[in-house]
């Protein structure tokens, strides 16, 4: 078990079984100006402010929960980053957002079949349109009617 993930796991388990006291530090640091215990000292029955203790775990809380926030914001950004790294595959998916009412026949290079214009993109495929994947030099493209380079 690597240290740092056991470490971060040990001290997010901390939190969450201290995570009435965060609650209510954060609560009242949030709704008055001193965050107060009821708790009484012991000169003179004054409310004491809340320990360093509750203020560093309710800070260690906001950094872990803004941690998984940016987490999952990345996520996104990078599951929206990786649509665009098969420009074959978007092409070809352009060419039927763009003439699904003209069926016809479709030649794929094999550049753009490498980048993703795959099988699982020839959605029309028996309903009018068909598709060619010849490669080399001498193929007659005269005889497609729309070309994926």
């Amino acid at each position: 078990l690597p240290r740092f993930p056991a470490c971060a796991a040990a001290a997010v388990g901390r939190a969450w079984t201290r995570r009435a006291k965060i609650t209510r530090c954060v609560l009242g640091m949030l709704l008055s100006r001193r965050a107060k215990k009821k708790t009484r000292t012991k000169r003179g029955g004054k409310y004491k402010r809340a320990g360093v203790a509750e203020l560093i775990w309710a800070l260690f809380a906001a950094v872990v929960v803004l941690a998984w926030c940016l987490g999952v914001a990345a996520h996104v950004a990078f599951a929206l980053a990786a649509r665009c790294n098969y420009p074959g595959g978007v092409a070809l998916a352009r060419l039927h957002a763009l003439r699904a009412d003209v069926p016809g026949t479709v030649h794929v290079d094999a550049d753009a079949a490498t980048t993703g214009a795959s099988r699982f993109g020839q959605v029309r495929e028996g309903r009018g349109w068909s598709y060619r994947k010849d490669e080399g030099d001498d193929v007659d493209r005269s005889g497609f009617d729309y070309l994926v380079p």
